[in-house]
């Protein structure tokens, strides 16, 4: 899946963590803080409006394997689903 694709998701029930107004790297520390609260396998809905967070959000799950898709990406506003991947808590670095 590209960069720029758009990925339906059941996101029933998933949190979701508001980092509107936040410029990188806070939205980025601040998901590495939450998914650190969560069970692997948990998913958690982040919502941006940061045009350089969703490529800093993306290489860091993608460095640490949690998965991520990008839900929706409206009005400068993008909203992505991450989930917990499996085993021990990870560094943001």
């Amino acid at each position: 899946m590209g960069a720029g694709d758009v990925q339906e998701v059941n996101e029933n029930a998933a949190p979701s963590l508001d980092l509107m107004g936040l410029d990188c790297p806070e939205p980025v520390l601040r998901t590495h803080e939450r998914l650190n609260t969560m069970a692997a396998g948990e998913s958690l809905i982040v919502v941006f409006d940061d045009p350089l967070t969703e490529l800093d959000l993306m290489a860091w799950c993608e460095r640490l394997g949690h998965p991520a898709t990008v839900l929706e990406r409206t009005a400068g506003v993008t909203r992505v689903q991450i989930t917990r991947r499996s085993g021990p808590a990870t560094d943001a670095g």
